[in-house]
Formats: C-alpha cells, structure tokens, sequence
C-alpha cells in the first residue's frame, strides 16, 4: 500500500460523501464533505471494527500520526500475544470458557461447575492444554475416586469433557484427554438408587422439604407437589390447568382427550 503524502492530504478535495485516504492498514484520513479532515485510526477487535479520531490535519502533522499508529499497534500485539499465552494453558482457557457458560446456564449449573474447577482442576492452571493427559485428570480427582463417589466422577468428567469440546472448537487443543476415559474402571458400574414408593411418613415430610427448597423453575416445583398432594400421574399434573380446580369443594377434575374418562381427586 502506497503512503500518503502531506501534499496529497493538502490537495484532496471534498466530495458529496465523506471518504478515507488510506496511509496504512491502521491509519486513515477522513475527508468531510465540508472539506474538514481528520487522521483517525481504524482497528478491528472482536471481530467489529472501530475508529479513534486522532484530530484535524491542521493541527497534527503526518508524521505524528504516523508514530501514533505505530504505538497503537505495538499496543495491540502485545495485548493479542498476551491473550494467546493466557489461552494456551488450562487456567486461562478455562476461566475463557466459564465466562461463555455462565450466560448460557443456570445459576445451579454453573456454581456446580466452578465447584469442580476450584475443587480438583484448578491445579492444572499453569499447565499447556497439550500436556493435559488422562492420568493427570484422574489424579485432580482422585478423592472422588477414593471415596468411590461415582456419580460426582461422572459429573466431574463431564465437565472437564464439556470445556476440551469447546478448546478443540477453538483450535486452542487437539484433543480431548476426557473422552476416552472409563468410567466404570475407576470406580465400578454405578448403582442407581430406585425409589418406588414411600411407606413412612418422615420420608414424605422430608421428599416435600426438598421440593420445596428446590430453587429451579417454579412450574416443577409446582407440579412436583401436585403429584405428591395427589398421587396422580406426571403427565396429568402437567397438563394441569387453574380451571380444573375447586378450591372451595377440594376437588380436581380431570377430563381430558388423553384421558380415557372424567375423573375426580378429593
């Protein structure tokens, strides 16, 4: 790209539009249609692009411009070089990535997965993404194991999995050291807890309680209650509407298209 020159500046007339001599990639003269001109510095960050005026042609000399420019550059590539060190390892990357996730989530989510990082991962801070390797993700959590807490291993795992996803997405990483990691190697098949009914009242009294301090969307905690109050099924509680209900009989009645006759709850 050819440079500008002060006569060049000089001569340039005014148009019915502005319009923009360039000196370089970065530096630019802006021609008013009132015949104003301005030195400003055009940059692209974050992928929009933004202008800085420097101030008039009259008062400011090509050559500060220039030196203006220069600085701003050198400015930005340490600020990039900065950010791609941060990026390369885990620490960086990874607080890069929660800040995505936090708007993405809920609340509960994402506290329960800054608890994993602050908890186990957050000794791999200073660590290269690309020295990451399975066994150092098994030894941040290798209490969990001991503990032969399986359901926090998984959930744990599923995390750390979840980021790598998003650093390989990135090209920040070439792999996930995550994926391939067995599960029931390190603490055996899960055992999932059935509960098909309750037969004391302390553990209804207490299944209500943690209903009722559930913190998620109300609708939920609303028709959980419903289901517990009366026994009906979760599609019938879901579909649940406020005209069903007397209030001053206690009385639901369910009729519905899917529901094979009219039916009523005391």
């Amino acid at each position: 790209m050819a440079k500008l020159t002060a006569l060049q500046i000089k001569q340039a007339k005014p148009k019915n539009k502005e319009y923009l001599l360039s000196d370089s990639a970065m530096l630019k003269v802006r021609i008013m249609p009132n015949g104003s001109k301005y030195f400003i510095l055009q940059m692209i960050s974050g992928g929009k692009r933004t202008r800085q005026s420097l101030g008039s042609t009259d008062k400011i000399t090509l050559e500060k411009a220039r030196q203006i420019a220069e600085q701003f550059k050198s400015q930005n590539e340490l600020i990039k070089s900065d950010k791609i060190k941060q990026r390369a390892y885990f620490g960086g990357a990874f607080k890069e990535y929660m800040q995505l996730v936090k708007n993405q989530v809920s609340t509960k989510h994402y506290i329960r997965q800054m608890s994993f990082y602050n908890r186990f991962f957050k000794k791999l801070d200073n660590e290269p993404l690309c020295a990451i390797t399975r066994a150092k993700i098994i030894g941040c959590i290798d209490e969990l194991i001991k503990e032969n807490k399986g359901e926090s291993v998984r959930k744990a795992l599923n995390a750390i999995s979840k980021f790598f996803k998003w650093a390989i997405t990135l090209e920040l990483a070439e792999n996930n050291p995550a994926a391939n990691i067995d599960l029931t190697l390190l603490v055996g098949k899960l055992k999932v807890k059935h509960n098909p009914h309750f037969d004391k009242i302390d553990e209804i009294v207490s299944l209500k309680e943690r209903i009722l301090n559930y913190f998620g969307d109300e609708n939920i905690k609303n028709c959980a209650i419903l289901q517990l109050y009366t026994a009906c099924r979760p599609s019938e509680a879901r579909l649940a509407t406020r005209e069903e209900f007397d209030l001053e009989k206690g009385i639901w009645i369910i009729e519905r298209s899917n529901v094979d006759k009219k039916v009523k709850l005391v």
